[in-house]
């Protein structure tokens, strides 16, 4: 037990460490030029798709949906990071999530937008269930791969470590996408590249408008060969 105590410590100082660091050092990666944003990179591969429902719905529709989508994602996703800032002792102590509103959430966490304040205190359902946060919208990169991006979360789910991504959505989701895979396997690699760890389990989170909230889990293996044929397709 002390042992695994004194591992956790090592473990937690060295991210930390990368945190003090991490803006500069993923500033010299040449973004672009040596080194790819995994989002960015993924995106050129759905331009397809986006492109289709742009048409189908008009592009004065289609830029205000993008733009409050964005909107969204952005107050929701501030909301979650402070949240797991706090402690589990307090975070038990200022969230209910059982209440079904943001009758319990404190003020101070409160983003003005009732739409929003409703969608985090449904995700608090999914959320309780993580501990030992080691790295919240924090930079990741790997030189084997090329490749960096800023990982929403990695930590404990239940009794496993994972790489965690939340999502804000219109309507529920039904399962995770292929493109959502990827990203999260290549956030995996560049993790266990950079800190020697082992990490296979990648998790979405949801909340929907419609009311919907969702937890998929799969493991990296599935989707490790796709981004590697990516990868591959890309330096040819």
């Amino acid at each position: 037990m002390i042992n695994q105590l004194i591992d956790y410590c090592k473990f937690s100082e060295k991210i930390d460490e990368w945190k003090l660091k991490q803006d500069y050092v993923i500033s010299q990666k040449k973004l672009g030029e040596e080194y790819k944003s995994i989002s960015r990179w993924l995106s050129i591969y759905n331009h397809k798709d986006i492109e289709k429902w742009r048409k189908s719905v008009g592009e004065q529709v289609a830029d205000y949906i993008t733009e409050k989508s964005k909107e969204r994602g952005n107050m929701v996703h501030k909301t979650i990071k402070d949240y797991l800032s706090l402690s589990w002792v307090d975070r038990k102590k200022h969230f209910d999530s059982s209440h079904g509103s943001f009758g319990s959430m404190p003020i101070e966490f409160r983003t003005g937008h009732f739409l929003y304040d409703i969608l985090f205190m449904q995700m608090c359902i999914n959320l309780e269930n993580i501990s030992d946060v080691y790295m919240c919208e924090d930079w990741l990169y790997s030189d084997k791969y090329k490749l960096l991006g800023r990982v929403d979360c990695v930590a404990r789910v239940h009794d496993y470590m994972a790489i965690i991504d939340f999502k804000t959505k219109t309507t529920r989701r039904t399962k995770m996408s292929v493109s959502e895979g990827i990203q999260l396997t290549a956030y995996a690699e560049m993790f266990n590249e950079m800190f020697n760890t082992n990490i296979t389990n990648i998790v979405i989170m949801g909340v929907s408008e419609d009311g919907g909230v969702w937890t998929y889990r799969r493991e990296t293996k599935h989707y490790k060969p796709l981004l590697e044929d990516l990868i591959r397709y890309e330096k040819r």
